[in-house]
């Protein structure tokens, strides 16, 4: 057998150095295999992590509005922060769980009120009533919903502001036009609807002005907490039990067809509701709804109950004393023709 003659770098001849190479090219790398040793101590612990998506029990949420931005063609973008009763990051939102809304503010104008005129509305052969973007009806539109799975979500509305449809007929009760034209310079509300009562019952509700400007003009008349003094907790339509949130909805623009046609305008039909024994018309009906037997658990006078002036959250509560309207006066003065002056009591 010849020894393969493997030469230092001193020139000398290196027979054990050529034996383990030798063996290296016959058995590969199990020359160098061996105990891979005791393991090393554990390393400092490391910085706590933010909490992530929590997939667990959730019996309530909190819903934030980060950001609405409204672009070319005009179709709102929501980006949303939720999280559960515990304060973690919630992803557990399925597409469908809410409902959004959006209203624009007409502000005061020749000793007129402001009112909420919302972009969405839909008409079921009989009435025009205010809807909601993926309201669980036939036709309705349907926006693109995105769950980023961190516990934030992007909705972007079907809806293109500047060509929103409009039912026929496109008027108040009374048969006024309505204005739902893209009007970027005023006050927009957005409201968005929990409709998965899994996660309990919450109305969000954000204004802003499409062009960036600071909210100025406002209409913030009935705090929800005034009315749950005696309604303990208020709450219609599944899950709607913010006064804020209502609003968008009930405005001068949606009704119920009948003879006469019936408004379902918030300043209106509440203080009907209220009055509904007492009122001069009888019965008093929205639909299949009859409130003819309803009483005020006070004096009907004591406007204050509702109406609180003094609360910085309600800065229009006074309204019906400095703007006072035939519509907001006639819900209870019904009795009254505004345009002879009789029938006052």
């Amino acid at each position: 057998m010849t020894m393969l003659q493997i030469s230092s770098f001193a020139g000398r001849s290196t027979p054990i150095l050529a034996s383990a190479l030798l063996l290296f090219a016959l058995g590969g790398c199990s020359v160098f295999e061996g105990d891979d040793g005791d393991p090393g101590p554990a390393g400092p612990t490391g910085e706590q992590g933010d909490p992530g998506p929590s997939y667990g029990p959730t019996t309530s949420i909190t819903i934030t509005v980060d950001s609405v931005t409204i672009g070319a063609p005009p179709k709102p973008v929501v980006e949303l922060t939720v999280k559960n009763q515990d304060g973690n990051p919630f992803a557990g939102l399925a597409e469908g769980d809410l409902r959004f809304n959006l209203a624009k503010l007409t502000a005061e104008m020749n000793g007129n009120p402001s009112f909420w005129q919302n972009y969405i509305t839909r008409g079921d052969g009989e009435a025009q009533e205010a809807s909601q973007e993926r309201f669980n009806r036939p036709n309705q539109p349907w926006g693109t919903w995105v769950n980023h799975l961190d516990g934030t979500y992007t909705y972007t509305f079907a809806t293109d502001l500047a060509n929103a449809p409009c039912t026929d007929p496109c008027t108040d009760a009374d048969g006024k036009p309505l204005n739902l034209s893209y009007e970027p310079g005023k006050t927009h509300r957005l409201g968005i609807q929990l409709g998965n009562a899994e996660f309990g019952r919450n109305n969000t509700t954000y204004d802003f002005v499409p062009t960036g400007a600071a909210v100025t003009a406002m209409r913030d008349i009935v705090k929800t907490a005034n009315c749950n003094e005696c309604h303990n907790t208020l709450r219609i339509h599944g899950s709607r039990v913010e006064t804020k949130f209502c609003v968008t909805c009930h405005n001068p623009g949606s009704w119920v067809a009948d003879t006469p046609n019936t408004t379902v305008d918030f300043k209106v039909y509440i203080h009907k509701i209220h009055r509904g024994a007492d009122l001069a018309q009888q019965p008093y009906t929205i639909g299949s709804d009859d409130f003819s037997d309803v009483h005020f658990p006070q004096d009907i006078r004591n406007c204050t109950n509702c109406h609180d002036d003094g609360d910085p959250e309600t800065p229009d509560a006074g309204n019906y004393l400095t703007v006072p309207t035939r519509e907001a006066c006639g819900s209870c003065h019904d009795e009254v023709d505004f345009e002879t002056g009789s029938g006052d009591r």
